[in-house]
């Protein structure tokens, strides 16, 4: 791996893995979730990434 956790799941999800209904958008919802997700995978539940902010959980972040 070449990056951290974080990043190597962060650079994963903006790829598309974070858009899990399809849509060819990924919200902030989802790619907090999916790249959470990721990082206490790879790490066995040694980190857990957090979330600040006010955000709307549909906001787009990408879309393609």
């Amino acid at each position: 791996m070449k990056n951290g956790y974080f990043t190597a799941c962060l650079v994963k999800c903006l790829k598309g893995a974070a858009d899990e209904n399809r849509d060819r958008k990924v919200t902030a919802k989802e790619l907090f979730d999916s790249v959470s997700k990721g990082v206490i995978r790879l790490s066995n539940n040694e980190q857990h990434p957090v979330m600040w902010g006010n955000f709307d959980n549909n906001m787009i972040v990408m879309q393609w």
